[in-house]
């Protein structure tokens, strides 16, 4: 293992921030996952990568990447480009009934009438210090 501190301000808030960073060896048996998501070089989802997306994978993304904003949800995808955004909120759509928006950052917004269904999903999931971007319905 390699583990250092990072300090840096964000260009776009001027807020500082630490963090502590850990490399390990890769393991080449996970290559195939790499390749799926970064093939054209850059991070983009696909209907076969989604097939294997679960309520567990919608609870860790929510807890890495998601916030609770105006009564309801936010999943970050600005990395994303369109098609995978748009394959990611048909997904949501047709596994779960779980209706979004795009917002202009190319966030997925999840709509109020389906907030309820979204926590019901993920709640199982989440980890007792993350259950602060739960809310009390």
């Amino acid at each position: 293992f390699q583990t250092y501190t990072r300090n840096k301000v964000d260009e776009r808030t001027g807020i500082y921030y630490e963090s502590a960073v850990v490399y390990s060896k890769s393991n080449s048996a996970l290559n195939y996952l790499h390749e799926q998501f970064y093939g054209q070089g850059h991070k983009e989802l696909s209907e076969d990568i989604m097939k294997n997306y679960t309520d567990l994978s919608l609870a860790t993304h929510y807890m890495d990447d998601g916030s609770k904003t105006s009564g309801t949800f936010t999943l970050y995808t600005t990395s994303f480009n369109n098609t995978s955004i748009d394959i990611f909120r048909g997904y949501l759509k047709d596994k779960w009934n779980i209706e979004t928006t795009k917002k202009s950052s190319n966030d997925v917004y999840i709509r109020a009438k389906s907030r309820g269904i979204f926590q019901e999903i993920i709640k199982p999931h989440i980890i007792p210090s993350m259950e602060y971007k739960l809310y009390d319905f």
